[in-house]
């Protein structure tokens, strides 16, 4: 059994390769000072995301992947409740994972948000008076889309499981709960040296970029028709719109000179499609973050993103990185994307301060301040607050 004062297991309901690369980054520095890691997940995968790879390809961090269990009457039975009011499928906690938390011991459990999966491990922690760390997207005062009421009053109420929390949007930094436990910003984040801006993007045409879930929520129907009425304007440009989901058919039935699409892209092809674009559009009306935000910043393209995305607060300096727009508004999105189609060299200046806002974020370097932050919480470093 591993030594309980080296020993930090991260619990997580599913697999993402930004967020998998974030605790790959924090387990790096653990890692330098004696302590071990093991990520514990209940699908391989996300059930709403077709990642070919969901991230784990280094050796700092152990992955327990303990699978779907079999349908179970309790199972079956939550989940027929969840979906009559519009909450995909839970996973909830099964014995398997209670006997990997035996098994490892550890001094620290660090949960994601508040699934049923999630909060069985912050409980064991608990009952074993072992350190509890909540990663967060969600605050005093979240979005309607983001929690619910009686989602939120439910949070409120286990708050006192957890004695530190990781917010990763500046929505999550507003929390009262749990009372008096320090709270560390960290936003979802990427490795910005994996991005960069190109010196040859689209020397003919002003390319804009969306990537994302092809639904209501991320605006692709309001780009559409904000695009139809800039080529009305006689206006030159193209769209290249890159993601997959429910309105995949719609789009690929919209004839326009202007349009491309590529379907789910990911790694280095994701990057090329950044490093061939001039600025990215994203009128979501409803991201918690939006990692695509982040990925466009560090490859220095100018923003304009829908105000309602978390990654806004953090990567969106108004008229100096992009524009944050209601969603719901088509002729400001038409405005602002014209400002950037009359004035490239301000495209191109607004995205390279992008960048250097992107880098302040990297992933790397907030690995290692909330490896710090965790090690604080325990007390092993000098003067750092104490459970």
């Amino acid at each position: 059994m591993n030594d309980p004062k080296k020993s930090l297991v991260i619990v997580s309901k599913a697999l993402a390769p930004y967020r998998v690369r974030f605790y790959s980054e924090v387990a790096k520095t653990l890692k330098c000072r004696g302590w071990t890691t093991t990520l514990v997940v209940a699908l391989h995968g996300a059930k709403d995301h077709p990642w070919a790879d969901p991230g784990i390809d280094n050796q700092e961090l152990e992955l327990v992947s303990l699978g779907i269990p079999e349908e179970s009457f309790l199972r079956r039975s939550i989940n027929g409740v969840t979906r009559t009011i519009g909450i995909s499928d839970v996973e909830i906690p099964n014995i398997r994972l209670i006997k990997e938390l035996n098994r490892i011991d550890p001094e620290i459990v660090w949960t994601h948000e508040y699934s049923p999966f999630c909060l069985a491990a912050s409980g064991w922690a608990a009952v074993r008076d072992r350190v509890s760390i909540l990663s967060t997207d969600i605050g005093d005062h979240p979005p309607a889309y983001a929690c619910s009421p009686g989602g939120l009053r439910f949070h409120r109420m286990v708050g006192f499981l957890y004695q530190g929390v990781i917010a990763q949007t500046k929505e999550a930094t507003r929390r009262s709960e749990p009372a008096g436990a320090p709270i560390f910003f960290a936003p979802h984040a990427i490795d910005t040296d994996e991005y960069f801006p190109s010196d040859h993007r689209c020397p003919v045409r002003f390319r804009f970029l969306f990537t994302g879930a092809l639904d209501d929520r991320k605006g692709i129907k309001r780009v559409i028709e904000a695009c139809r009425r800039l080529a009305m304007k006689k206006r030159d440009f193209e769209l290249r719109v890159l993601g997959s989901g429910p309105l995949s058919t719609w789009l690929s039935e919209q004839r326009e000179p202007w349009l491309s699409m590529g379907g789910f892209v990911e790694g280095e092809r994701l990057r090329e499609e950044y490093r061939n674009a001039n600025a990215y559009i994203l009128p979501t009306s409803g991201d918690t973050y939006a990692v695509t935000v982040h990925e466009a910043a560090a490859s220095g393209l100018p923003l304009i993103v829908g105000h309602m995305a978390g990654a806004v607060e953090t990567l969106v300096e108004e008229g100096v990185t992009g524009h944050a727009i209601d969603s719901k508004n088509v002729e400001e999105l038409v405005l602002r994307m014209t400002g950037l189609l009359e004035n490239p060299g301000k495209a191109k200046t607004m995205g390279l301060a992008a960048r250097e806002l992107a880098k302040l974020y990297d992933v790397k370097l907030l690995g290692k301040r909330t490896a710090e932050f965790i090690t604080a919480i325990t007390g092993e470093t000098p003067g750092s607050p104490k459970r």
